[in-house]
């Protein structure tokens, strides 16, 4: 028994113990088979899957793109005189944060005679499945995630982790075979 199913129609689904009444789109083909026209479904195609260096590569670019807004609101951190703003890409999505690309570092060295300190922040970006920005996460004294890849979604986080400060980290220099 040939049947045939057009967009928009009400099939029965389901066996022996359930029937659901759904509302069924396959995609249709018409095909010239010995002279003539066959209509028929077909399976969807689906895209093929992006190779690891592909997704790398369309991470690199969603960094490059919203690199130029991004480096004029690190200024803003402010407080902390930062001698260095760097870019860190990641090459590779690794298995314990793959939503993460890669961070951008603002940070401070302070050596004095018997200690030294490094204050920082660092803004990730977090990608989605389809590898598209997804959202900041900003790291200082505290963690913020922003709603969305915006600007104006970094900026307002922006200035909450900068309300909190930034992250300090402090050690004493160690001085070997020398007792005070």
């Amino acid at each position: 028994m040939e049947r045939h199913t057009f967009p928009g129609i009400e099939q029965r689904q389901g066996g022996m113990a359930m029937t659901s009444i759904a509302k069924i789109d396959p995609i249709f083909t018409v095909a010239a088979v010995a002279g003539r026209e066959a209509i028929g479904s077909e399976a969807p195609h689906l895209p093929r899957a992006l190779t690891r260096q592909e997704r790398v590569e369309r991470r690199r670019a969603a960094f490059a793109a919203l690199g130029s807004a991004v480096r004029p609101l690190l200024a803003r951190l402010g407080g902390v005189p930062f001698t260095a703003q760097e870019l860190t890409v990641y090459d590779a999505i690794f298995a314990a944060t793959p939503e993460i690309g890669g961070f951008w570092t603002v940070a401070n060295r302070t050596f004095g005679m018997f200690s030294h300190q490094v204050t920082s922040y660092t803004v990730a970006l977090a990608f989605d499945e389809q590898d598209r920005p997804r959202c900041f996460v900003i790291n200082g004294a505290i963690v913020v995630k922003t709603e969305d890849a915006s600007p104006g979604a970094l900026e307002r986080g922006i200035e909450q982790a900068r309300q909190a400060g930034p992250l300090r980290t402090a050690a004493r220099h160690a001085f070997p075979g020398c007792a005070l």
